[in-house]
């Protein structure tokens, strides 16, 4: 499978396609971004990678370097519904973070999508509170405005 490389903060908006484990960064660069942001209870890695690739190129190798399996009973996805919600903590910081418009407006597009994906998950579950649709408002009118 041929995976991106370069800049690809685009497609990494879409979907945290690194693999930390097999990731090589250097320290200052690790350093220099702030690392790992350990208020996040999820999605650091992504929030991580979305810091980077804001910035700079990534390179990634096609080949296969490790077999992930999913389904295990200690995965965060079955402690917490709704991944997608860390996913848009660590959208909402990039937001903070000095964007050019262009990548601001494609931020804003992917926390839409996501919140839409929440807000529907969110119906069926009705013991939630329904905390999704002002923001899904919010950052509809953000795009909005920004053209």
């Amino acid at each position: 499978m041929k995976r991106p490389s370069g800049w690809v903060s685009k497609e990494l908006l879409r979907k945290n396609f690194i693999n930390f484990n097999t990731s090589m960064v250097r320290r200052r660069k690790l350093c220099a971004i702030g690392g790992f942001d350990e208020q996040l209870r999820c999605a650091e890695d992504y929030d991580l990678w979305l810091r980077i690739a804001k910035d700079h190129p990534i390179g990634l190798m096609d080949e296969t370097l490790i077999v992930k399996t999913g389904g295990h009973d200690d995965q965060l996805s079955r402690q917490y519904w709704g991944m997608d919600r860390f996913r848009v903590d660590a959208l909402e910081r990039l937001l903070d973070k000095d964007l050019k418009p262009w990548q601001r407006k494609l931020v804003i597009k992917e926390i839409v999508k996501k919140l839409e994906i929440l807000y529907i998950g969110r119906e069926k579950r009705t013991e939630l509170p329904n905390v999704f649709e002002p923001k899904l408002k919010q950052y509809k009118r953000m795009l909005h405005e920004s053209g």
